[in-house]
């Protein structure tokens, strides 16, 4: 029997006995990374047919990507120069200074936010229209009919409690917020919550059931997460339930966070707010998936935990670092081997190719 991407993605999520392991690369790659590889003989066609990734997908309306929503976005547009660098605006509002000719691996220096008081965040709601034309195409009975057939896994955003409005106001303004004005944090969380309750009703009622649900929050750092566990339980939880009961009367029973850094602290508040899993998992963050299989059993499942570091090196660090997590979690079930974030320039393609080869190799011993 062929077994499909679908097929193996949901055996292996539900901690069943998939013919294989799943070999994707769940937040992809940097640009730069590509364009090192293309001088390294990576082909100019499709890059996971090279590589030979599993395909996975995610619903490309209502929230299409994870960490804007807005709709219009702000335009992305160049304000000024200054020296050897340039001011300019994204699409979430934020103003911000970048050197000239900077890359996206670079971080900018963040000037402005959108919103820095009550009043700006009647412009953000502006942009929070869940029935906005925009959102969805002109007849979203295609787009069910095109993917009824799939073979391959697909995803719905689910949105983002607190990374969204860390994004508009800043972590120095949400973090004083959260303790100067909770009641404003809390109503701009609850408006977030009534947002995509209408966009999830309006997608799923119509595109049928999906495979799973994703949010996205990167509410964590390298020494932990930056919101305490009191606030995450009073603000969070109570709407985290709202929109998992949500999903799972759908069907959706596989709902993961994206979350960077030490996120380890929340991972309880995130099953009881009803999230089963949590990706990338980042190493440099201590973040292991060894003890989290260990520690929360079928409970958690995980998507990630391989050191983006280690495949810089060579193949030593590469097989240290990945053969004993694949031999402990292949077969612990609820885990795909993924990079700990996107995968990064200093990564040869040679690497890269060795590293999926173990996924292949350790991964699928004893299996059939």
């Amino acid at each position: 029997m062929v077994v499909t991407s679908r097929q193996r993605f949901l055996e292996t999520m539900r901690f069943g006995k998939p013919d294989r392991l799943p070999c994707m690369e769940w937040l992809g790659f940097w640009p730069e990374t590509i364009d090192r590889w293309r001088n390294e003989g990576l082909p100019k066609y499709e890059i996971e047919l090279f590589l030979g990734l599993d395909r996975f997908a995610r619903v490309p309306f209502g929230v299409s990507s994870a960490t804007n929503p807005l709709v219009p976005p702000f335009v992305d547009e160049f304000i000024r120069e200054e020296g050897a660098f340039e001011i300019r605006r994204n699409q979430e509002g934020v103003i911000y200074r970048l050197f000239k000719g900077g890359t996206q691996t670079m971080m900018p220096q963040w000037l402005r936010y959108p919103i820095s008081g009550r009043e700006d965040f009647a412009e953000i709601r502006k942009r929070l229209n869940p029935d906005s034309v925009d959102r969805y195409p002109i007849d979203l009975q295609d787009f069910a009919q095109t993917i009824a057939t799939r073979d391959y896994p697909i995803g719905v955003w689910a949105g983002s409690l607190f990374g969204w409005i860390r994004n508009w106001m800043g972590l120095e303004g949400i973090s004083y917020a959260l303790y100067d004005d909770l009641a404003f944090v809390e109503e701009m969380m609850e408006y977030i919550t009534d947002f995509m309750e209408a966009i999830l009703n309006k997608l799923l009622i119509q595109i049928g059931p999906v495979d799973f649900a994703l949010f996205w929050e990167d509410m964590a750092c390298k020494s932990g997460p930056l919101i305490s566990p009191k606030h995450f339980r009073m603000l969070m939880v109570p709407r985290y339930e709202r929109l998992t009961a949500l999903l799972r009367r759908y069907g959706i029973d596989i709902i993961l966070v994206d979350c960077d850094g030490d996120c380890e602290p929340l991972i309880d508040l995130w099953l009881e707010g009803g999230v089963t899993g949590i990706y990338p998992l980042e190493v440099a963050a201590g973040m292991d998936p060894v003890v989290l299989r260990k520690r929360y059993g079928k409970d958690l499942m995980m998507i990630g935990g391989i050191d983006k570091r280690a495949l810089a090196k060579g193949r030593k660090e590469i097989e240290a670092e990945v053969i004993p997590k694949i031999e402990f979690l292949a077969d612990a079930g609820g885990w795909i081997p993924s990079v700990d974030h996107l995968v990064p320039p200093d990564v040869p393609l040679k690497n890269y190719l060795y590293y999926l080869q173990l996924v292949r190799e350790i991964g699928n011993r004893n299996r059939g």
